[in-house]
């Protein structure tokens, strides 16, 4: 599928993470995920809407300072995460999907 990122100036986003295969992670490993949106957080300004977090996948709402920084906001949680999960289990073989959308601001 080809997916095309649409940057809405002061948009909203909604993005769904999965985990490689589908495997099921991100509630095992729920303070690896907290700590990489705080490290994120304190690069790249944006505020976590709504979030939804399953085994094998995330549904995320955020709204980004800048829309033009919401693809690298997603490469770092994805980057941290995985890198802090490598350090505690020694395995390389974690990888992600990842399909995002945009929401327009229809509230405010």
């Amino acid at each position: 599928m080809n997916y095309r990122r649409v940057f809405v100036p002061n948009g909203y986003v909604h993005i769904i993470i999965t985990s490689y295969e589908r495997k099921p992670v991100f509630i095992k490993n729920i303070e690896i995920l907290r700590t990489a949106f705080r490290n994120v957080q304190k690069l790249y300004k944006f505020e976590i809407i709504a979030i939804c977090i399953m085994p094998e996948h995330i549904h995320l709402i955020l709204h980004p300072e800048n829309i033009d920084n919401y693809p690298k906001i997603i490469s770092s949680v994805k980057h941290y995460f995985s890198n802090l999960y490598h350090c505690n289990y020694q395995n390389l073989s974690f990888t992600y999907g990842a399909i995002s959308s945009p929401i327009l601001r229809i509230f405010s």
